[in-house]
């Protein structure tokens, strides 16, 4: 018989309460319920949780150990249950959303920008990288993630394709007219830069795709940094003598002003395939459809149009800042509520 929650509960109230009594008191049930609940999850679990007295029980080691994650979970289920009920009186569909930096850095305003009449998500976004909004997925803590790569033959998770995203070369102008020879931009011209990589290059994401690549063509990288923050980025750009490749939402706004410089890569493998991923066990109900058509809004309205996002791998036609920094000030000034 499998370990059920009402278990956990019944273990959990009785480890704070400090007697079967008093727990069965305090949830309303008989004390012979909670003693039978309790001595079977021990047996499931093979371990002894409570040292038991005539009055009174006390944790044992291992019950210390297990009443950190046992009392999450329930701290996990009532906080589900309460936004479960509070999505179902506001009409609205709860989801989680992982985001990349980058990802986040272009969508994340446009989301969360509708009207209280047309918002029917009730969406709260985590930001985090390509590597861990997997393992975040996989754990169950997010219900879908906007990201990149997610291969169509992955057993563990599914996909809905967006569109491509082109990695750029960025680094501030004077380093950029520095480094920089006429032509297109390949591994050979970015291996001309003093370069820190976004990511770790055993991680997923750029860093990974970059040393990768270059590894591939026996070019070697004049690497200095690597990097799993991406919130140093923008500082290392701006003061210091450094480039790096990675999508252009991270520092957007800084390559739309003239702050920095940017640079599409002209090779496929540096266009990334962007999709909404979720476990492949989930089912693409109302909520997701409605997420999936929020973000194909976005791409359709705003990204496609700039040139920040192609719909397909090898169009490396450079953005469209002008038009960028149109409709980043129109849906400034509406969620400020001016337009």
């Amino acid at each position: 018989m499998a370990t059920t929650l009402t278990q956990i509960n019944h273990f959990v109230a009785v480890a704070r309460a400090g007697s079967f009594s008093a727990a069965a008191r305090g949830l309303g049930v008989a004390q012979s319920a909670i003693s039978q609940s309790v001595a079977t999850l021990e047996r499931e679990l093979g371990v002894q949780l409570l040292a038991r007295t005539s009055r009174s029980c006390k944790l044992t080691k291992l019950g210390e150990e297990f009443l950190e994650d046992a009392a999450r979970a329930v701290q996990d289920l009532e906080a589900a249950t309460q936004r479960v009920r509070r999505a179902a009186h506001l009409g609205k569909h709860r989801l989680v959303l992982g985001l990349t930096g980058g990802i986040s850095g272009l969508v994340t305003e446009r989301l969360l920008s509708v009207t209280e009449e047309e918002r029917q998500l009730d969406l709260t976004i985590m930001e985090s990288s390509v590597g861990r909004l997997r393992e975040l997925l996989l754990e169950g803590r997010i219900d879908c993630a906007l990201t990149y790569g997610v291969s169509d033959e992955d057993m563990q998770l599914k996909a809905r394709h967006v569109a491509y995203e082109p990695m750029h070369l960025l680094a501030n102008p004077r380093i950029m007219q520095r480094f920089l020879r006429p032509g297109p931009v390949d591994l050979q011209q970015v291996a001309r830069f003093p370069l820190f990589l976004p990511s770790i290059a055993r991680e997923a994401g750029a860093g990974q795709l970059l040393a990768r690549e270059a590894e591939k063509l026996e070019i070697r990288l004049d690497l200095r940094y690597e990097l799993q923050s991406t919130s140093i980025i923008r500082r290392l750009l701006m003061q210091e003598d450094l480039a790096t490749v990675i999508g252009l939402g991270t520092v957007i706004d800084d390559v739309a002003s003239g702050e920095l410089m940017a640079r599409v890569v002209e090779q496929k493998a540096f266009s990334r395939r962007v999709c909404l991923a979720m476990v492949s066990s989930r089912a693409f109900g109302t909520a997701e459809s409605r997420l999936l058509e929020r973000i194909l809004e976005i791409t359709e309205d705003f990204l496609l149009p700039c040139g920040i996002w192609h719909r397909g791998p090898e169009n490396f036609t450079p953005p469209s800042l002008e038009l960028f920094r149109q409709r980043r000030q129109k849906i400034t000034l509406r969620s400020r509520g001016l337009a």
